[in-house]
Protein backbone atom coordinates (compact mmCIF):
# COMPACT_ATOMS: atom_id res chain seq x y z
CA UNK A 1 0.00 0.00 0.00
CA UNK A 2 1.44 3.19 -1.32
CA UNK A 3 2.13 6.09 1.34
CA UNK A 4 -0.65 8.91 1.78
CA UNK A 5 0.35 11.99 0.56
CA UNK A 6 -0.31 15.18 1.44
CA UNK A 7 -2.34 18.24 -0.54
CA UNK A 8 0.89 20.35 0.00
CA UNK A 9 2.76 17.27 -1.81
CA UNK A 10 0.24 17.52 -4.15
CA UNK A 11 0.07 20.91 -4.63
CA UNK A 12 4.13 20.99 -4.61
CA UNK A 13 4.34 18.79 -7.75
CA UNK A 14 1.57 20.45 -9.85
CA UNK A 15 3.91 23.94 -9.90
CA UNK A 16 7.36 22.14 -10.28
CA UNK A 17 7.43 18.50 -11.50
CA UNK A 18 10.24 16.60 -10.37
CA UNK A 19 11.75 16.76 -13.66
CA UNK A 20 12.42 20.40 -14.12
CA UNK A 21 14.40 20.01 -10.37
CA UNK A 22 17.74 19.74 -11.80
CA UNK A 23 17.21 23.18 -13.76
CA UNK A 24 15.35 25.21 -11.07
CA UNK A 25 18.75 25.76 -9.07
CA UNK A 26 20.57 26.94 -12.54
CA UNK A 27 17.26 29.21 -12.94
CA UNK A 28 17.49 30.68 -9.81
CA UNK A 29 21.10 31.20 -9.99
CA UNK A 30 20.65 33.54 -12.86
CA UNK A 31 17.86 35.32 -12.00
CA UNK A 32 19.21 36.30 -8.49
CA UNK A 33 21.65 38.69 -9.95
CA UNK A 34 19.33 40.33 -12.52
CA UNK A 35 16.77 41.14 -9.59
CA UNK A 36 19.45 42.65 -7.57
CA UNK A 37 20.23 45.20 -10.89
CA UNK A 38 17.11 46.01 -11.38
CA UNK A 39 16.41 46.40 -7.23
CA UNK A 40 19.82 48.47 -7.77
CA UNK A 41 18.29 50.72 -10.52
CA UNK A 42 14.83 51.37 -9.11
CA UNK A 43 16.58 53.01 -6.15
CA UNK A 44 18.81 54.86 -8.29
CA UNK A 45 15.52 55.85 -9.88
CA UNK A 46 13.85 56.56 -6.48
CA UNK A 47 16.94 58.76 -5.26
CA UNK A 48 17.76 60.54 -7.97
CA UNK A 49 13.62 61.86 -8.23
CA UNK A 50 14.08 62.82 -4.51
CA UNK A 51 16.64 64.89 -6.12
CA UNK A 52 15.48 66.40 -8.70
CA UNK A 53 12.17 66.93 -6.71
CA UNK A 54 14.27 69.13 -3.89
CA UNK A 55 16.02 71.17 -7.02
CA UNK A 56 12.69 72.12 -8.23
CA UNK A 57 11.12 72.68 -4.69
CA UNK A 58 14.49 75.10 -4.34
CA UNK A 59 14.43 76.67 -7.43
CA UNK A 60 10.21 77.61 -7.24
CA UNK A 61 11.08 78.80 -3.62
CA UNK A 62 13.71 81.29 -5.64
CA UNK A 63 11.43 82.50 -7.60
CA UNK A 64 8.63 83.24 -5.66
CA UNK A 65 11.12 85.63 -3.59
Amino acid sequence: MAPARGAADEAEDALLPSQAMPFAASVVETLVPAAQAVGDAANLVRSSARAVQGTVALAVADCLR
